[in-house]
């Protein structure tokens, strides 16, 4: 079974969040599931390890966990609750930035 992924990173904006979190490293990874409040809100695994949830409340807080599936559709636990308030004074930011770097991916992306 795959652990969770780690550092879970919620950016809230107005009436919607952009969840983050650190890849898992396996190569059984399939993707991930995303939880809102204890419900998923995917249909098939995720396989970035972003996204943005629309259509959100403001100011209601919302309890985000995400899990990793493996390629036999085995789903790992689900990593620790982070919970989060969409504000319409949220900042609108629309980046697309990678996370820092581990060593490993540099590791990875020199040999290629």
């Amino acid at each position: 079974v795959i652990p969770p992924p780690e550092n879970v990173f919620l950016t809230p904006q107005s009436g919607k969040m952009v969840i983050a979190w650190n890849d898992v490293n396996s190569p059984f990874l399939k993707g991930y599931n995303v939880y809102i409040d204890g419900k998923k809100i995917n249909d098939e695994p995720l396989t970035s390890s972003k996204m943005i949830v629309k259509n959100l409340e403001n100011n209601k807080s919302y309890k985000v966990q995400i899990s990793a599936v493996n390629k036999n559709d085995v789903e790992g636990e689900k990593s620790k609750e982070v919970s989060e308030k969409p504000s319409s004074s949220a900042l609108e930011v629309e980046y697309d930035v990678k996370m820092p770097f581990s060593p490993l991916d540099l590791l990875t992306s020199s040999v290629s």
